[in-house]
């Protein structure tokens, strides 16, 4: 699942785009789970780059809920690329009416073509509008928290075996927060990312 601030998911710290925006708001005492990503360079050629994570992607805007025990809306492990772009951008347009610059990019994690939102989490703006818009804020999935999931690295280490044997070679990083995509890609690496997510986090333990 994605990372909210940073755009569209993926060294992937545990997760989505919206992992991106986890990432800034952490540094607000605020929450997280993403692997490695590629950029293209003016060559075209795909490189590593680092990225932010959180395990699962979000379901549909109406399955949202909220999060037990805090303010904000509660992603689902299985929560779908649209429910997350729409639950990242509706916070993200609460933080812009509380004085936030925000920024935009097409394509998520799945390359969609739909335009994500993200805050400026550098803004002075951003603890007051942080605050105001709490009760929007998406939340982590509890199974891509390390705190809230004992199984969290037995998991992760489960992930990025399902991944290899799909053919989408990894670095991991020593504390599982995330992962570095190693050699040529498959065309469907995002899918084999998310299914082998979904299986090695949401299996019984």
């Amino acid at each position: 699942m994605t990372n909210l601030t940073s755009g569209p998911r993926t060294t992937r710290l545990l997760r989505s785009p919206v992992v991106g925006l986890f990432a800034g708001i952490a540094t607000l005492a605020l929450i997280t789970g993403c692997g490695g990503s590629k950029t293209e360079d003016d060559s075209g050629q795909k490189s590593d780059v680092a990225s932010l994570d959180g395990p699962g992607k979000a379901g549909t805007a109406d399955r949202k809920t909220t999060a037990p025990g805090s303010e904000g809306v509660q992603l689902r492990l299985d929560s779908t690329e649209e429910e997350q772009r729409l639950i990242n951008n509706a916070y993200s347009a609460c933080l812009k009416k509380n004085g936030v610059p925000t920024y935009s990019k097409s394509g998520g994690a799945l390359d969609s073509g739909s335009e994500w939102v993200f805050p400026e989490t550098k803004s002075p703006s951003m603890r007051g509008a942080a605050e105001a818009c709490k009760a929007k804020k998406p939340i982590q999935p509890p199974e891509l928290d390390k705190e809230k999931n004992p199984h969290y690295m037995d998991d992760f280490r489960e992930q990025l075996q399902c991944m290899d044997k799909r053919g989408v070679k990894t670095n991991a990083l020593p504390d599982g927060s995330g992962y570095n995509y190693v050699g040529n890609l498959p065309p469907n690496y995002n899918r084999i990312e998310k299914e082998c997510e979904v299986e090695a986090f949401g299996g019984k333990k």
